[in-house]
């Protein structure tokens, strides 16, 4: 009898996450490091990361926090603070997700700190680690919650058995999405493209003015 198991393949025509690339490993955190990677850069101030770090006990924020971050930057035009603050949100409620479900570790924001270095990095390869990682702690008897994108493995799950139960077929699937997007959801989901995009005009669009002499700022 052989077996399965989930591939570096499997998430990439899953997800369209790239498996080559930068890997990484991030140290844990004491508070007072916690607070300097957020000032530096969130550009929040000491008093601010030092209220949501005692909120969280630890080297942790709340997604919550990190979209008024998120917020504020964009009307103030301070778009590649706005971009870490994205970032950051995204991994911390689609791949790196906690069993909380509504916070996220600080630590990955030094993944952040160079934009120009995200599209380098192999998050599809993370996001196996990662999967695997939280899959093992699951096993003990002990524990009552999977953490981790389980939007991966379920989608796994339902293309390599699909007979274990009916799927309903998205209508807005097109050739070449990831496979995932073939199931349908039964929730209500944010528009994550939308947001990208409308986050990468923002940015365009501030260069461009700075190279006629404009104002936008971008720290």
């Amino acid at each position: 009898m052989g077996e399965m198991t989930i591939t570096l393949d499997d998430v990439s025509t899953l997800l369209h996450l790239p498996v080559t690339g930068r890997l990484f490993s991030l140290p844990a955190l004491s508070r007072e490091d916690t607070k300097q990677l957020l000032v530096s850069a969130l550009k929040v101030s000491h008093a601010e990361a030092t209220t949501e770090t005692e909120i969280m006990r630890g080297a942790y924020v709340r997604l919550s926090w990190l979209r008024d971050v998120y917020k504020s930057n964009i009307e103030s035009r301070n778009l590649n603070v706005a971009a870490r603050a994205y970032f950051l949100h995204l991994v911390g409620c689609t791949i790196f997700v906690d069993k909380s479900a509504t916070a996220v570790r600080v630590t990955y924001l030094e993944l952040f700190r160079d934009l120009r270095t995200v599209g380098k990095i192999a998050w599809g390869a993370a996001a196996l680690a990662y999967l695997y990682e939280q899959l093992k702690d699951a096993s003990c008897h002990n524990t009552r919650q999977l953490a981790s994108y389980t939007t991966l493995l379920q989608a796994w799950i339902l293309e390599h058995f699909p007979h274990i139960m009916h799927i309903e077929r998205s209508p807005n699937y097109v050739e070449g999405m990831p496979l995932c997007r073939r199931l349908r959801s039964h929730r209500p989901v944010g528009d994550v493209v939308s947001v990208r995009q409308y986050l990468c005009s923002r940015i365009s669009r501030t260069y461009q003015r700075k190279r006629r002499g404009g104002d936008g700022s971008t720290s």
